[in-house]
């Protein structure tokens, strides 16, 4: 075999394990305490410098370790101890700082950390997320205040010559017909105010116990099953309310405080909603419907490893927002709700997770809020729960906000979170841009202009590069991976 020459310029291109046939001429087959560069070419890989020993694991404890890079000065190194659940922090003069740990059983059934656990720093807030543990519930339901707070009757409006009835369980128990208008004094007879007194005279005297305000009476003591107005008017002038009416015309100004009606939608379930009426603000306020778990269990959401005012940290659970609005089927619980988490994130000003197939993020106006803040009208800082849109399952495992975008990853598929214009739940969409393998338990990293994502090959591992190319991403919306 003859020997072959060529010139090789310099070793710029690393190692490696292709055939010597498709390998570059300055790819390497080994490559010890060397690092190669484009502008320097092979040199020397820079030192270390010992600062000191932080700790020594004698009871071969398993870790997770995470660096807070919270500013240019102010740097910590986190050990997470799984297997004692515990957590320390150190500076990077190799100084512990003291940490406070409110709920260590967070921390429960994890056997691998590296690919069970998740760690995002934003601000002083560093949260921390057991892929292992399943989000529940509260259990604990508000009192079902619609069965309990009596009936309200709205005097609308008075007429002359009507006939007012109020009738309770199929038996009329108020009556009071308003005069004719021949004379000038009837005008006081048809004054709402009037007619309450008249219908409460009835009401009492059968027994019920009357509350009354400005054109209305408020109606208990009594069991009421089924509750029948009449006015001799379309039936528009007296209106009588239990839990429900049809249109937010019929609520009278005010009622008692904290009274809950439901409004009833003009097209189908999805558009009723619920209001309460507040004396203190004199006005009726949406709410939710009252009898319904609407807190999230702050233990079996992901923590956070929060630095405080006098630079001690504390491990705690966090306050998430209740549901403050509709019901189970109209500001239904958060696809995370009974699953797994995936993966925690930041993006414009969210907080995310992945769960299952969903991308869920916070309000941006509350980041720890996941619930619709109206079920009448959807606001742009709303929250946003949106699935995957691909003809197979696809688990999201990662995401990496990247070069103004944010990009999801699942084991098979890349997917990208898109907008026109600002983010929001009318306009958020997940898009399938790339289909390539990828390792779920190695995160992705953004570096540069690149992302860079871990693809399993046998007994190696692959490293792909995700790059942006802005030329043809300005002119053709497009977007290439090598």
């Amino acid at each position: 075999m003859s020997n072959i020459t060529q010139r090789i310029n310099n070793f710029i291109e690393g190692v490696s394990q292709q055939p010597p046939m498709l390998r570059h001429p300055e790819q390497l087959e080994e490559q010890l305490n060397g690092f190669s560069t484009e502008a320097g070419g092979l040199q020397k890989r820079p030192p270390t410098v010992s600062i000191g020993k932080l700790f020594t694991n004698t009871d071969g404890d398993k870790f997770y370790v995470h660096i807070i890079n919270r500013d240019e000065v102010e740097q910590y190194i986190v050990f997470i101890n799984t297997t004692k659940k515990v957590i320390t922090v150190y500076d990077l003069q190799g100084r512990q700082i003291e940490v406070k740990m409110e709920d260590a059983d967070y921390l429960s059934g994890i056997t691998n950390p590296f690919s069970q656990l998740r760690v995002m720093t934003v601000a002083d807030y560093t949260f921390i997320l057991n892929k292992k543990k399943v989000v529940e519930m509260s259990g604990e339901k508000t009192e079902d205040t619609l069965s309990t707070q009596g009936a309200l009757i709205n005097v609308k409006q008075g007429q002359y010559g009507r006939k007012y009835s109020v009738s309770i369980n199929g038996e009329e128990v108020a009556s009071f017909t308003t005069p004719d208008g021949s004379t000038a004094s009837h005008v006081s007879q048809i004054n709402t105010d009037y007619i309450r007194d008249k219908l409460a005279e009835g009401l009492e005297k059968n027994g019920f116990t009357v509350e009354k305000g400005p054109s209305w009476l408020r109606i208990s003591g009594k069991e009421i099953t089924k509750l029948v107005t009449s006015d001799s008017f379309n039936n528009s002038a007296l209106i009588g309310i239990t839990s429900y009416v049809n249109t937010f015309t019929d609520l009278p100004a005010s009622a008692p405080d904290n009274y809950t009606v439901m409004i009833r939608g003009e097209t189908n379930v999805d558009d009723d909603y619920y209001v309460a009426f507040s004396t203190e603000e004199n006005i009726w306020k949406e709410t939710v419907r009252p009898g319904l778990d609407n807190t999230i269990k702050a233990t079996t959401m992901p923590h956070a490893l929060v630095r405080e005012a006098d630079g001690t940290f504390s491990c705690k659970p966090l306050e998430w927002a209740d549901r403050e609005t509709g019901d189970e089927d109209s500001n239904e619980a958060p696809s995370f709700v009974g699953a797994t988490i995936n993966d925690v994130f930041f993006y414009r000003n969210r907080l995310g997770f992945l769960s299952g197939e969903n991308i869920i993020l916070s309000s941006s106006s509350d980041v720890f809020n996941f619930w619709f803040q109206s079920v009448v009208d959807v606001q742009d800082d709303d929250t946003i729960d949106t699935n995957a849109p691909n003809n197979k399952v696809s688990i999201l495992y990662n995401a990496v906000p990247f070069s103004g975008s944010l990009y999801i990853f699942s084991g098979q598929t890349q997917f990208s979170l898109d907008s026109d214009g600002t983010l929001s739940p009318k306009n958020a969409k997940l898009t399938n841009i790339t289909e390539f393998t990828s390792d779920v338990d190695v995160p992705p990293v953004g570096a540069g202009n690149s992302v860079y994502f871990v693809s399993k090959r046998a007994d190696y591992a692959n490293v792909q590069e995700y790059r942006v190319a802005q030329y043809y991403a300005v002119l053709y919306g497009r977007k290439r991976c090598r």
